[in-house]
């Protein structure tokens, strides 16, 4: 992409994996033994949704934080 290029014009480093849209439930879960939900049927969650966001992750020793950057209303 031309914002991939201008990146690596500046030198400034760019990840270049696919992007892959998804929410994070839950990071770094541990359950003792097997896990409670393990072989059972779930219904489906049903989740409205009124708008989207872009949102920066920050990786610290302590975990990781986010910032929402901008918010779009669905249409």
């Amino acid at each position: 992409s031309m914002l991939e290029t201008r990146l690596e014009q500046m030198a400034i480093p760019c990840d270049r994996r696919p992007y892959k849209p998804h929410i994070t439930l839950l990071r770094q879960a541990h359950c003792p033994g097997e896990c409670p939900a393990a072989g059972l049927d779930c219904e489906p969650i049903e989740w409205p949704a009124k708008d989207f966001v872009l949102v920066e992750s920050v990786a610290s020793p302590e975990g990781a934080s986010y910032r929402i950057l901008e918010r779009y209303p669905l249409l």
